[in-house]
């Protein structure tokens, strides 16, 4: 039977996290696209100069994604130590997990569509005129 830790210190809790979410992202083959688009994303803002604000705000966006792909996982988890698989409810709570993967990358993907699209177009559209 599980027994939660009782007096944790800070350390332990941070290296407790720590390690979760080395789990989460090792254990889920979505991080092997959320990564790579991450770093095009940031790399991209920093290469276009894009302002601090705007930066801060594709960072939420990054950290928004992340986080419900942790919670996912860590309802998968959950679930396959539950049991039946087939179970509607089981399912259903999975499907809705995902959703909200799903609606937190749709809208970082529009959040950064507004913030790079315009100096993307401008730096493509200015090159063009100079050759």
């Amino acid at each position: 039977m599980f027994k939660p830790k009782v007096d944790r210190t800070w350390r332990s809790k941070f290296r407790d996290a720590a390690r979760g979410v080395w789990q989460g992202v090792a254990g889920q083959s979505s991080f092997v696209v959320h990564l790579p688009m991450a770093a095009a994303v940031i790399l991209l803002a920093i290469g276009l100069r894009i302002p601090r604000i705007e930066l801060a705000i594709l960072l939420l966006c990054i950290g928004f994604v992340f986080m419900t792909e942790l919670i996912n996982s860590s309802l998968e988890s959950l679930a396959k130590r539950l049991g039946d698989d087939r179970d509607p409810n089981l399912a259903k709570a999975l499907d809705i997990a995902a959703g909200a993967v799903l609606i937190a990358s749709l809208i970082s993907v529009l959040i950064g569509l507004v913030i790079l699209g315009p100096p993307f177009w401008q730096m493509i559209f200015e090159r063009g005129k100079t050759e």
